[in-house]
């Protein structure tokens, strides 16, 4: 299958899922594909086995389950309906690196923005992200392994965890996609948007030069009508062949510095204030998004404050802070025939 990070999981709809309805009227949809179990001993000493992964996939495929912010509590679960973030709406099983591995793919729903905008970030930090398989099932304790056995699985929903705190430890694979005809995760404002000079000059020269010469145009028309451009003309020594040449170099370097500037100040700010160096990456990382092409100093600090300020940021800092606590459970005078019908698993 290749290595994790060439790794490439294709997870097919499941019958009926009407995407284009699904997606109709949101203008950047979400689609994130990511393992969620795998043929392994859990954390809570449960044992999944290749029959119980593929019967989960079944049940994925067919009931299409919600995905919550966390699971519910047992006093909950009779009363309680959180506002669900994902629907999942397919899922495939495959071997990878020796391991069955179950695959979900799943709709980011367009209220869930902070989810969303999590997901993009953590992306491109690189960073795991988990979710966690909740339902009922049989367990019959196995002494030969230490841990429980598990059949008859009735999944109800299959929630995003805490980074570290998943029940089943994975590949850390994550994939996002808008599902549209060219399967690309920006439209092409959010494209353009994110090029840089260079990369629009590389691509569409012509575009540019058209731009430089607009641009030396109407300095020049200027220059003809006010003493002091044409002074400017005097002290840079050139004639006026050359004005649009050197007016070019001198807005492509202003740009540079701007940007520059901007980029050194997010780096300063962010050091100063989050300790976390890969919280800062994140953060950084969100700032960038919102900032666009936009260098401007005083806003670029706003920027930096609002993200810092935000839920979604301070989550962000909060769990890289976090300081995981392993806890082993204490086993006692358990009997190879010991069974817990229908008990909850998270």
């Amino acid at each position: 299958m290749g290595t994790e990070k060439d790794l490439k999981i294709d997870v097919p709809f499941a019958k009926g899922v009407d995407v284009e309805k699904l997606t109709e009227g949101d203008k950047n949809p979400l689609f994130v594909t990511i393992e969620a179990l795998n043929t392994t001993i859990s954390r809570s000493n449960r044992r999944y086995t290749p029959e119980v992964i593929r019967e989960i996939a079944e049940q994925i495929n067919s009931i299409k389950p919600d995905a919550y912010e966390g699971h519910l509590s047992e006093s909950e679960r009779a009363t309680k309906r959180p506002k669900p973030k994902t629907i999942w709406l397919g899922a495939t099983v495959k071997e990878v690196e020796g391991k069955l591995r179950l695959f979900v793919k799943g709709y980011v729903l367009p209220y869930a923005k902070d989810l969303r905008g999590y997901l993009k970030a953590a992306k491109a930090a690189g960073k795991k992200v988990a979710v966690s398989i909740y339902g009922q099932a049989k367990q019959v304790w196995d002494s030969a392994v230490k841990a429980y056995d598990i059949s008859d699985f009735h999944l109800e929903s299959i929630d995003w965890a805490r980074s570290g705190a998943e029940g089943v430890p994975t590949l850390g694979y994550l994939e996002l996609t808008s599902e549209m005809k060219e399967d690309k995760l920006m439209d092409r404002e959010d494209i353009v948007k994110n090029l840089t000079l260079d990369e629009i000059e590389t691509l569409n020269p012509t575009i540019v030069s058209e731009m430089k010469d607009k641009i030396s145009e109407e300095i020049k028309a200027g220059l003809e009508k006010n003493d002091e451009l044409v002074s400017l003309q005097e002290m840079l020594g050139v004639k006026d062949g050359e004005i649009k040449e050197v007016v070019g170099e001198m807005i492509d370097e202003l740009y540079e510095l701007r940007k520059n500037a901007a980029y050194s100040y997010i780096d300063k700010a962010l050091s100063e204030k989050i300790q976390n160096k890969v919280a800062r990456s994140v953060l950084k990382t969100m700032v960038v998004k919102e900032m666009g092409e936009e260098y401007n100093l005083e806003r670029v600090a706003e920027i930096v404050s609002d993200v810092i300020k935000s839920e979604e940021g301070k989550a962000i800092v909060s769990e890289m802070a976090e300081k995981r606590t392993v806890v082993t459970p204490t086993i006692d005078n358990r009997r190879n025939s010991e069974t817990r019908k229908y008990t909850v698993i998270k």
